[in-house]
């Protein structure tokens, strides 16, 4: 499992998938993992990053996917893309 990795221009949590580029690192496919991971497959091992999918970083720098990839999680990224907006809300970096 890798660990959250410097990209381009930010370091922030969110890109579960591991597929976004800037400035678009957070994506529907994102959450469809995380939705996809917790409530319908549950294959952590899909999931290439899992301090990218704590995006509230209740795990600290080395969650597990059972405890720590939550449904605040998949909130938190629903928003930052659908109601808030990139433009206002800000995801945390990587710790």
């Amino acid at each position: 499992m890798r660990r959250c990795l410097l990209g381009l221009l930010r370091w922030q949590v969110g890109d579960a998938n591991g597929d976004g580029e800037y400035p678009d690192e957070v994506t529907l496919g994102d959450i469809m993992l995380m939705v996809d991971v917790k409530f319908i497959s549950g294959n952590c091992a899909s999931i290439p990053c899992l301090a990218e999918a704590d995006v509230n970083q209740d795990g600290g720098s080395f969650p597990n996917c059972d405890d720590h990839v939550t449904l605040g999680d998949i909130m938190t990224l629903v928003d930052f893309l659908f109601i808030t907006g990139q433009e206002v809300a800000t995801l945390p970096n990587c710790l």
